[in-house]
């Protein structure tokens, strides 16, 4: 072998090394969430990066689309990749997805939020914590055009919002999904269990529940928007009550929190239930 050739064979090896070592970090906190269930990271030539239990697979697999079996004769789903890599999961015989991720929102009372994914402390800037927080909002998710007016306002460019979306990736791995975006996760926030427990008129729980206004510090017009609702819905709801102990905590709880300008003030007679619906 030739000099430029070996420093070319080496030049690839490096290069291959450095994608595969990205993939691992990107993807490894994915294999210990799904719990007892094993899986594996999958290099594009099947050799296995990483694998939960240690082992599983071995150290090579045939890839892959969509549900197939292994060569032990159980069910595996592969989950492609970027750069033609793939997750391995280990299903039952009945089961046909991939288990999905579960991101914590804690986003009522803090200035900053915490976001949790698969149990890990998810590390995003400000704004990418309002981008989640505006798409756990709305599930069945939103064009670049729609996400990036609810964040920087009516005249915001879509491509500002995709470039953020981008850098969420880099942090989170495939957690938002395209066409439209939306959060490839179950989600689990407090604004919405408020929002779910009045729903279901439980209104001591809902009190309970609520730490504060939503993302005070937050001037993204969705998230402003929201803020208000769910506040406006918990005051109309006390008072509708007529239970004076119920009114004195919401007004203990009122007091306790920083004011928010932009939310409007208890007597307000907007009703808020059709924004609790959308």
């Amino acid at each position: 072998m030739t000099a430029v050739a070996q420093a070319a064979e080496t030049q690839l090896l490096h290069d291959r090394a450095r994608r595969e070592t990205n993939l691992v970090e990107r993807y490894i906190d994915r294999l210990p969430a799904a719990g007892p269930r094993p899986s594996a990271l999958v290099a594009v030539d099947g050799r296995v990066l990483a694998a939960s239990p240690c082992g599983w697979l071995g150290e090579r697999v045939e890839l892959r689309d969509g549900q197939d079996a292994l060569p032990d004769g159980s069910n595996a789903v592969f989950e492609p990749l970027a750069d033609g890599a793939r997750i391995v999961w280990g299903v039952r015989g009945h089961e046909r997805r991939v288990p999905r991720r579960v991101l914590r929102i804690r986003a009522l009372g803090p200035e900053t939020p915490g976001l949790r994914l698969a149990g890990a402390s998810l590390a995003v800037t400000p704004r990418q914590a309002e981008l989640l927080i505006v798409l756990a909002m709305t599930p069945g998710g939103l064009s670049a055009q729609a996400l990036a007016g609810s964040l920087y306002g009516p005249r915001a460019k879509a491509v500002t919002v995709r470039a953020e979306v981008a850098r969420v990736r880099r942090v989170a791995g495939e957690l938002i999904g395209a066409q439209p975006y939306r959060l490839a996760a179950n989600v689990r926030a407090d604004f919405l269990d408020v929002e779910r427990l009045l729903s279901r008129c439980r209104l001591a729980a809902a009190l309970a529940r609520y730490d504060g206004p939503l993302l005070p510090g937050s001037r993204a017009p969705a998230i402003v928007a929201r803020r208000a609702a769910l506040e406006n819905a918990i005051g109309d709801a006390v008072c509708d009550a007529g239970d004076g102990a119920l009114r004195r905590r919401w007004e203990r709880k009122r007091r306790r929190v920083r004011p928010c300008n932009s939310v409007q003030p208890l007597s307000d007679p907007q009703r808020l239930e059709p924004a609790l619906k959308s």
